[in-house]
């Protein structure tokens, strides 16, 4: 090997144009990007994020929904849980393989239309735009649409280019699954439909009988979501109406809603952009694409990516609610193949030149390094309140063992016999430790049985309560309760500083109480 500063200098620009060049570079890429992001949270944390401890507790009851979000996420959550025997690592696993579906898709799609390296480059851009790297580890709603982005893209272009009705059918279920993700996602196939009716070009593909088997699939997919969602409507609204809700009650809100949304998405999506005007060198490729076909796939990726944007600047101005940017993730995840198919020509191949690649290399690894740090930080400074109470620097497994062995003694001076809890009620500390016990117990939300619809009075009263947390007052005389055993259970974060104090409550049916 040649010790020469250039040679050495052209490592990276040659490592990246390689991919390009595999059948399966891009492949390989995205397997090592989901492993890396798949161990660096799991070191980083010592128990899960709060949104997940949550998500993992419902989805033990496989619902047809719960009161904040459709149920895929769930689903999936508890697919990767059991798949991998339950292992704390899978949730980031999970997010990890989400994002790396729905790029492939996102890879192929443009692949239709565009050289090799254009692909590519669209693929590999992703990566720089800041909620692909530290917020992916976050599974939650938005992560969850991220394949059915990908798949619902690629599957409509393939429906209309080659009037496959298997590809209409594709389409409809992948747009019964995005939307089973986030309610959100309706925005993006909104939009896709809107030009593709707009447009003469894609209009005139439309094939009336595919269209219309897609929609019956799609409502059939939908339908039992639907009869859950009806039975409960009230629950749904009340929390749509709470998050939407979030007005200051000043004028302001309604005003820069708009341009707030817009300086956000001009932010996040600079760095691809300065990638692509100039981080490679441009080449003829001799193969010639069609241009219609070109145009065609342009128009709904602009449509796909920014409509939903313009969307939810409109809806903002409107209701003066609070928009959050992560709100926006997966109308952010096709917008480097948006850029790729705007401002590269459709006859020029990419090769990374050595700044850009460099300036690539060096954006990954400090996404990579900001990560660790932060958790790092709330350690070392973790505010005027002490030692840090926060979900993912919380090990689970000590809160789960002091719990049960809390109910094991209260049912062990009643006089019965040993059994895990049915029940575990409470919020965020008593999710973490339900997920971890034997036997999964079920979740008894806040105490709540409205935000808990799996259990019901009935077992409350006959099987007790495991509550971590505050008992709420009334509680124990509404279900015929008696206090069995109270505990304060002092709860080390991640470097074994006591982060907080829990308070673990044994409630057996009365009778079975000695005091």
């Amino acid at each position: 090997m040649s010790d020469h500063p250039q040679a050495r200098d052209s490592f990276l620009p040659r490592a990246l144009n390689r991919l390009a060049t595999l059948r399966y570079g891009v492949l390989l890429y995205l397997a090592v990007y989901g492993l890396i992001w798949t161990v660096i949270p799991f070191l980083s944390n010592a128990g899960m994020p709060v949104d997940v401890v949550e998500e993992l507790a419902w989805a033990r009851e496989w619902p047809l929904g719960v009161y904040r979000h459709p149920p895929m996420m769930v689903w999936l959550l508890e697919i990767a849980w059991q798949a991998t025997g339950q292992w704390i690592g899978s949730i980031y696993l999970l997010s990890a393989v989400a994002f790396g579906a729905g790029a492939w898709f996102l890879y192929r799609l443009l692949l239709t239309q565009r050289p090799r390296s254009q692909a590519v480059a669209g693929t590999l851009l992703i990566a720089v735009v800041y909620f692909f790297g530290p917020q992916l580890p976050q599974w939650n709603a938005n992560i969850a649409q991220l394949p059915f982005v990908g798949l619902f893209l690629f599957a409509v272009w393939t429906a209309l280019k080659h009037d496959s009705w298997p590809m209409w059918v594709l389409s409809a279920l992948s747009a019964v699954c995005g939307f089973l993700a986030k309610y959100s996602f309706a925005l993006m196939v909104i939009s896709t439909v809107v030009v593709v009716v707009a447009s003469p070009d894609l209009r005139r593909r439309i094939n009336p009988k595919f269209l219309a088997l897609a929609i019956v699939v799609f409502a059939v997919a939908l339908s039992p979501h639907l009869w859950w969602y009806l039975g409960a409507r009230d629950d749904i609204n009340a929390y749509m109406e709470m998050s939407l809700g979030r007005d200051t009650g000043s004028w302001i809100r309604h005003v820069y809603n708009p341009p707030l949304v817009a300086v956000t998405v001009a932010g996040i999506l600079l760095p691809a952009f300065l990638f692509l005007r100039f981080g490679f060198a441009r080449t003829q490729a001799e193969e010639l694409r069609a241009p219609a076909d070109d145009r065609a796939l342009t128009q709904i990726l602009l449509a796909a990516t920014f409509g939903p944007m313009l969307i939810s600047a409109v809806i903002g101005a409107v209701t003066g609610g609070l928009i959050k940017d992560q709100w926006l993730i997966s109308y952010f995840f096709s917008a480097p193949a948006a850029l790729v198919m705007l401002l590269v020509p459709a006859r020029v191949e990419l090769r990374w030149n050595r700044g850009g690649a460099r300036l690539f290399t060096v954006a990954l690894v400090v996404l990579m390094i900001a990560y660790p740090f932060e958790r790092l930080r709330r350690y070392i400074a973790p505010g005027p309140n002490g030692a840090i109470a926060w979900s993912p620097l919380m090990p689970p497994q000590p809160l789960a063992d002091a719990a049960y062995g809390v109910w094991r003694d209260a049912r062990q001076q009643a006089g019965l016999p040993d059994a895990v809890p049915a029940i575990v009620a409470g919020g965020i500390p008593a999710a973490t430790a339900v997920n971890l016990m034997t036997g999964r117990p079920a979740w008894l939300e806040h105490f709540d049985t409205v935000l808990s619809p799996w259990v019901t009075a009935a077992m409350i009263s006959g099987q007790g309560v495991l509550g971590i947390g505050e008992v709420p007052a009334g509680f124990t005389e509404r279900y015929g309760l008696c206090r069995a055993a109270v505990t304060d259970y002092d709860w080390q974060n991640g470097w074994g500083e006591v982060a907080s104090r829990v308070t673990i409550t044994a409630l057996l049916p009365q009778g079975q109480c000695r005091n």
